[in-house]
């Protein structure tokens, strides 16, 4: 028995994507061994109802399941899930009377598979007794009563904009909306898992280092890379850098945009006392980089959006040292280990936050659930 999961069933053509289990997740593998999944806050856009199929109520103990078979299985719908609590489901329906239920469900659902003409295990469909006795056995139901109590749910579109991670391969997607553009890799990660950064609406990654392919299957794009392929509209009058910037490569950005550079110096120290130096700038028709390590250039950004109602902000971190050629490119055999050459540069300071950033990247990933509540938007070149 599972309590609160939520699964959202749609079709490519009626949601786009965000974090998808295909015919292949593991939902569906449930399904495919005669076990329902949990679907009791299941949303379905009517387009689904209309164009593929009904409930069949000629099955009268098993047709949610001969639905969610038809759909995801025969028909190869996709869905995502959402980890989120929003409703309670109660022992002694239909399904669960009395063994003779049992049997008759599990008749309907050999009929289900039948319908849809989906080959069916006579083993899984005898083994399902066992799963059926394990929840059972293994539901203390007094302690659910004691201990449940639902969270106050959020439905507005900025509830889910803050547990979207929206990742972008070109800047044409946002270049003419508010954007803040970081990279996604270990240091942002784990500075997430950390709560020093958060995630909102108008805050889309590219995927930079091992992480973002181990996390996303996506590959990577070194910031330099990124930055040499920008091309901004005619609206962007200046660009502003907030952090390190020397001479080379201040002539290299005014030789790639030829616009006005506008260089913000930054102290040193913790991140409350550089943001209490900088002197807000009226960032509107602009394109500010911010040359800083994360997590602290990702929370400026977030400082600066909170005080201007236009922004196009990216954290480039060393990006455009690399690009004017003032710090040598890292050689190939390091390609997807970049934060390996760095450590080349103030060694004990970067091992001592690679050291770090992972312990809290692991500790998330293997034992919190901060990670599992986000739902990756891979947003491609084509998409508008």
């Amino acid at each position: 028995m599972y309590f609160g999961d939520v699964v959202f069933i749609k079709n490519n053509e009626f949601l786009k994507p965000v974090r998808f289990y295909s015919s292949k997740g593991y939902k569906t593998e449930m399904i495919k061994k005669c076990l329902m999944p949990p679907h009791t806050a299941s949303f379905i856009k009517r387009e689904v109802y209309d164009k593929i199929c009904l409930y069949n109520e000629n099955l009268k103990i098993a047709a949610d399941f001969n639905f969610f078979l038809e759909t995801l299985i025969h028909f190869k719908l996709k869905f995502f899930i959402i980890n989120k609590i929003i409703t309670r489901m109660r022992l002694g329906g239909v399904s669960t009377k009395n063994l003779l239920s049992y049997f008759y469900n599990s008749y309907e659902i050999y009929k289900s598979f039948r319908i849809n003409k989906i080959p069916l295990s006579y083993f899984d469909l005898l083994f399902r007794v066992f799963f059926k006795l394990k929840q059972l056995l293994n539901i203390n139901i007094n302690k659910l009563n004691k201990n449940f109590e639902l969270p106050k749910i959020n439905f507005e579109k900025y509830y889910f904009y803050s547990r979207q991670i929206k990742i972008v391969k070109n800047l044409n997607y946002i270049i003419n909306k508010n954007f803040v553009l970081s990279a996604m890799n270990l240091a942002f990660l784990g500075s997430y898992a950390q709560k020093n950064v958060t995630i909102y609406k108008d805050l889309y990654h590219w995927p930079d280092g091992v992480f973002a392919s181990y996390n996303y299957n996506m590959k990577k794009i070194p910031g330099r890379n990124l930055l040499k392929k920008i091309k901004l509209t005619k609206k962007i009058l200046k660009i502003i850098v907030i952090g390190n910037l020397t001479i080379k490569s201040k002539n290299y950005l005014l030789s790639k945009f030829a616009l006005p550079i506008k260089h913000i110096e930054l102290p040193y120290g913790n991140i409350k006392k550089i943001i209490k130096a900088i002197k807000e700038p009226n960032i509107k028709n602009c394109l500010v980089f911010i040359t800083l390590p994360t997590p602290k250039q990702e929370i400026i950004a977030e400082h600066l959006i909170k005080k201007n109602k236009f922004y196009k902000i990216i954290c480039i971190g060393g990006s455009i040292a690399l690009c004017s050629g003032e710090e040598r490119p890292v050689p190939k055999l390091l390609y997807k280990f970049e934060f390996l050459w760095r450590l080349k540069y103030e060694t004990k300071r970067r091992i001592k936050r690679l050291i770090i950033t992972f312990y809290y990247y692991l500790k998330e990933k293997y034992f919190g659930n901060k990670f599992e509540q986000n739902y990756v938007l891979n947003i491609s070149t084509n998409d508008k």
